[in-house]
């Protein structure tokens, strides 16, 4: 299950990197874009966590359950990130 994953995420994907001067940042960024892909992404009916033993899994709409109910990103926020991006 976790070689289909990793194949299908590098196949179908891509990633940026961008800096960040502290760790706090660094969290800020990674819970705000967490909540807000939790918020706006609906799986598929063929996703493979539909087939996870984990339900919190089915249910979080991403192949993680940790931060995914916290503060999506705002307006400000998103333009800010763009300009980290850019």
């Amino acid at each position: 299950m976790e070689k289909e994953i990793s194949n299908y995420i590098k196949t179908n994907f891509s990633f940026c990197v961008f800096r960040v001067e502290t760790k706090e940042q660094r969290l800020f960024w990674e819970s705000k874009i967490i909540s807000t892909l939790a918020f706006k992404t609906k799986p598929s009916d063929n996703w493979l966590g539909n087939f996870s033993t984990k339900d919190k899994i089915k249910q979080s709409r991403l192949w993680q359950v940790q931060g995914l109910k916290k503060p999506k990103l705002t307006n400000e926020e998103f333009d800010d990130l763009k300009l980290l991006l850019s």
